[in-house]
């Protein structure tokens, strides 16, 4: 079985499901993508697995920071981590339960 490959990354996205305050300065997390839809978005998960959310990839920087001290995270570091287009509404849950088997 292949393994399935996370790129991790930050982001300082506020996400009211989190409890940020919209349009505040959040705190800087670190996230793994579990998936991109080769477009603009991609969804990531958090240290504890305990939420999925939607963000923007030009709100995920390569190295701990905020946006424009740090650099975006490459478009095609992901493309390369997961292959063809990963994209459909399931596609987070499946690589998650490829990895907990």
């Amino acid at each position: 079985m292949k393994k399935v490959q996370f790129v991790t990354g930050w982001t300082d996205y506020p996400f009211v499901e989190l409890g940020d305050e919209p349009n505040q300065i959040a705190p800087i997390r670190q996230v793994n993508v579990i998936s991109y839809d080769n477009n603009k978005y991609a969804t990531v998960s958090f240290a504890d697995n305990s939420f999925h959310l939607e963000v923007k990839l030009g709100y995920l920087y390569s190295k701990r920071g905020r946006l424009g001290q740090v650099k975006q995270i490459n478009p095609n570091k992901i493309r390369r981590a997961f292959g063809r287009a990963t994209w459909h509404h399931n596609t987070w849950e499946k690589n998650l339960k490829r990895i907990w088997r």
